[in-house]
């Protein structure tokens, strides 16, 4: 990491903040990079660019970032990235990457409400993990809340 940043990425640390950020796969060497200098620090893949929803071609790059042990992923559900309606089961085999390499134990969940409502309703939105086949009743408990509970020590 440059010098000029460390004091940013110190002052993080400092106060146990968790990093969320949106991407493209161009951005995964560099987040690869930061996380590994920095494995104090909790990072989450909060957001991934609509392309590689719909190509999972292009997904090669959860393999790298799951590497790290500190860095979390997020699903959404996406329907709007998708070419399908709901359930949305053309943006499947990206999602089945991200829990595939990341297991369930770091991947969190979100509606990714409001934008959602362009697809599917919101009780499908929230609902919309328990689809998926690859992901046992367990893992979804984890992934909708105690993985969050976790990470930001709600309760």
């Amino acid at each position: 990491l440059e010098a000029e940043s460390k004091r940013l990425w110190d002052k993080i640390a400092d106060i146990n903040a968790i990093v969320s950020f949106q991407m493209s796969p161009k951005h995964a060497q560099i987040i690869n990079e930061i996380a590994k200098a920095r494995p104090e620090i909790t990072f989450i893949v909060d957001q991934v660019t609509a392309e590689v929803h719909r190509k999972p071609e292009l997904g090669g790059f959860v393999k790298l970032l799951s590497e790290r042990s500190n860095l979390f992923f997020k699903v959404n559900s996406v329907g709007q990235n998708s070419r399908q309606k709901y359930p949305f089961q053309d943006l499947w085999p990206f999602f089945k990457r991200v829990f595939d390499d990341f297991g369930p134990g770091r991947v969190l969940y979100g509606s990714d409400f409001p934008h959602t409502l362009k697809t599917c309703s919101y009780r499908e939105a929230t609902a919309w993990i328990s689809e998926l086949p690859f992901i046992s009743a367990d893992s979804i408990n984890l992934v909708t809340t105690e993985n969050a509970k976790n990470l930001w020590k709600f309760f």
